[in-house]
């Protein structure tokens, strides 16, 4: 019932994204955090889709070294 409603909320006002993975400036993985649905963004295009299996295998074949970016951005 619940999830039902945070649905209905990111439906009606949008969702509330935050980052979930950095892979670089212009490309992340972000989530809504009411929800839970995941996208896909890249800023140099100006997109957002969302995230499916082939977006996360192209993910992992484009920057297969993410957890040292991620270990880079952190520190």
């Amino acid at each position: 019932m619940i999830e039902l409603f945070r649905k209905i909320m990111c439906m009606l006002f949008n969702h509330k994204y935050v980052m979930d993975i950095y892979y670089d400036a212009n490309v992340q993985k972000i989530k809504c955090s009411r929800c839970g649905k995941k996208f896909g963004i890249n800023h140099s295009v100006m997109a957002i889709v969302d995230w499916d299996a082939d977006l996360e295998r192209d993910m992992k074949i484009i920057y297969p070294n993410l957890k040292e970016k991620q270990h880079e951005k952190t520190n």
